[in-house]
C-alpha cells in the first residue's frame, strides 16, 4: 500500500494562542515526536494517553488549591486532545465525568478502593461503548499462585466500536473494534510478587473479555487490544518482564526482587498469625521489633519454598502463551535515542517524585495468539524493527509524546508536581497510531 502525507486528524495542540498564553505559566506542554520511518497509508488514526493524576495531592506538594490543580490537569489533557484517555488515581469521579463531558468525552470509572480508582474517557463522536469489564486483582484466579498480601487494586476494560466519523475517508481497518484497559498495579519494592502475579490477571482479563465478546457478538470479530496505566514497575522489574517476555525466566535482579518480596510477605503474614500473648513461643522467631525470615519452616504448609513459588509463577506465565508490546519501547529510540534505556529501549522517566525518578507508566498493545503465528523470535526475544511491529500488531506507530531528558536542567533538584512544570508526579504518555 502506497504511503501518503501524514498529519494528525485531530490536533495535539488544541488551544488558541490566547488559551495557550493563559495556561502556559502553569505547566510544560511537550511536543509529539514523529517517527519518520513510519509511512502513513491512510488508515484510521487513533491516539491513546495514559496519566496518573495523583489525586491524594497535598498543599505541601503543590501550593495551589486542589480544584485549580485538577483544572490544570484537565486543560493539559484537553490540549493534547487524545481520542482515548486512561487515568489512574481518580477521586471525586462525578466531577471528572462532568469535566470531560464538556469536551466531548464519555467516561467510565472503576473504584476498587478510595485512592486507586481508574477511569477511561473516550470521544463520543468517534466511538461507541459496546461493553465493559471490571477486574479485582484479589478475586482473579491464577492457578496455584495466590495474592500473598492481598491488594485492593484492579483494572477496567472497555470494548469500543468505531463510529462513521472515525472511519470516514480512511482505509477499512483489518479488525473490528478496540479493547482498551487501564490498570494501577501495587507499589514498587516489596509488592513485586503480587505485582507480577497481577500481570497474569491482566492477560487473563483481556483475553477472556475478547472471548466473551465474540461469543455474544460475532465469532469472527477481532480486536485491537491495549493495556495502559501505572504499572509501578521499571523495565528491570519482574512484572514488566512478565508482560513483555514469553516464555519468561526470572534471573539476576528480577529473581532477587521476587525472593525478597516473598520473604517480606511471609514475614508480614507471620506477624499477623503469631499470638503475642504467648511470648515463650513467639520469642523464638522475633528479634527486637522485626521478624526473622529464617524460620518459615514452622509454617511450611502455608508458605512453600520461595524458589518453588518463583518457578510456579514462571510456569503459569508460560502457560498463558501471551505477550504485550510497549509502544514506547518499539518506537521511542527512533525519535529520541539518547533518552532511551539500554536493553529495553524505553524512555528513562515517567515518574518524577520526591523519593525516586523512574519509568513506571506504559502503553502496551496485546497481540492476539494468531498475530504471533508468523513471528520468528530473535536471540533477545524482541521484534526486529518498527516494521515487524506493524506486521505483528496491525498497527503503525506514527508519533510519541516527548518524555523529559535525564539531565533536563529545568527539572534538576525539583520534585513534581510543581507549578510551571507538571501538575502530577507522573507525566502523561501518548501515542499516535494508524490502524492497519
Amino acid at each position: 500500500m502506497s504511503a501518503c502525507e501524514w498529519k494528525p486528524d485531530r490536533s495535539h495542540d488544541n488551544f488558541t494562542p490566547d488559551q495557550r498564553a493563559q495556561v502556559g505559566p502553569y505547566y510544560r506542554h511537550r511536543p509529539m515526536l514523529r517517527i519518520n520511518k513510519s509511512k502513513y497509508t491512510n488508515g484510521p488514526q487513533l491516539s491513546i494517553m495514559t496519566y496518573n493524576i495523583l489525586s491524594p495531592c497535598t498543599k505541601e506538594q503543590y501550593p495551589i488549591s486542589h480544584f485549580t490543580r485538577e483544572q490544570i490537569i484537565l486543560f493539559e489533557i484537553v490540549r493534547y486532545n487524545p481520542d482515548i484517555v486512561c487515568l489512574q488515581e481518580v477521586n471525586d469521579h462525578h466531577r471528572w465525568i462532568e469535566r470531560f463531558a464538556m469536551f466531548g468525552y464519555n467516561m467510565r470509572v472503576f473504584c476498587p478502593n478510595e485512592f486507586h480508582a481508574v477511569a477511561i474517557a473516550y470521544k463520543w463522536d468517534l466511538f461507541q461503548e459496546f461493553d465493559h469489564k471490571k477486574v479485582h486483582f484479589r478475586r482473579t484466579q491464577t492457578g496455584y499462585i495466590r495474592e500473598r498480601r492481598p491488594s485492593s487494586q484492579g483494572a477496567l476494560f472497555l470494548c469500543l466500536t468505531f463510529k462513521p466519523e472515525f472511519l470516514i475517508g480512511r482505509n477499512t481497518p483489518t479488525k473490528d473494534a478496540i479493547i482498551i484497559g487501564t490498570a494501577h498495579l501495587p507499589l514498587t519494592g516489596v509488592k513485586a510478587f503480587g505485582r507480577t502475579r497481577d500481570t497474569i490477571a491482566l492477560f487473563d482479563a483481556v483475553y477472556r473479555f475478547a472471548r466473551d465478546l465474540t461469543r455474544h457478538w460475532k465469532p469472527d470479530f477481532e480486536f485491537y487490544s491495549f493495556i495502559a496505566g501505572d504499572f509501578n514497575a521499571t523495565p528491570e522489574d519482574p512484572a514488566y518482564q512478565a508482560l513483555v517476555t514469553n516464555p519468561v525466566k526470572f534471573t539476576g535482579k528480577a529473581r532477587k526482587t521476587l525472593l525478597h518480596s516473598i520473604a517480606e510477605d511471609a514475614s508480614a503474614d507471620l506477624q499477623d498469625q503469631l499470638d503475642f500473648s504467648f511470648w515463650s513461643l513467639s520469642s523464638q522467631y522475633i528479634y527486637g521489633d522485626r521478624l526473622s525470615t529464617r524460620n518459615f519452616g514452622i509454617f511450611s504448609d502455608e508458605w512453600p519454598d520461595a524458589s518453588d513459588l518463583v518457578e510456579e509463577l514462571e510456569g503459569l506465565l508460560g502457560d498463558t502463551d501471551k505477550r504485550a508490546l510497549s509502544l514506547y519501547s518499539a518506537g521511542y529510540k527512533l525519535v529520541d535515542k539518547e533518552n532511551t534505556q539500554l536493553g529495553s529501549d524505553e524512555p528513562f522517566y515517567s515518574y518524577w517524585g520526591k523519593y525516586c525518578r523512574q519509568l513506571v507508566d506504559y502503553i502496551f498493545v496485546v497481540p492476539t495468539i494468531n498475530d504471533w503465528e508468523h513471528w520468528v523470535p530473535t536471540k533477545n526475544n524482541k521484534l526486529k524493527n518498527i516494521h515487524e511491529f506493524s506486521q505483528t500488531t496491525h498497527l503503525r506507530i506514527l508519533a510519541l509524546l516527548q518524555m523529559p531528558l535525564r539531565d533536563d536542567p529545568e527539572l534538576q533538584g525539583i520534585d513534581q508536581p510543581n507549578v510551571g512544570q507538571f501538575p502530577s508526579d507522573h507525566l502523561c504518555m501518548m501515542a499516535d497510531l494508524e490502524l492497519l
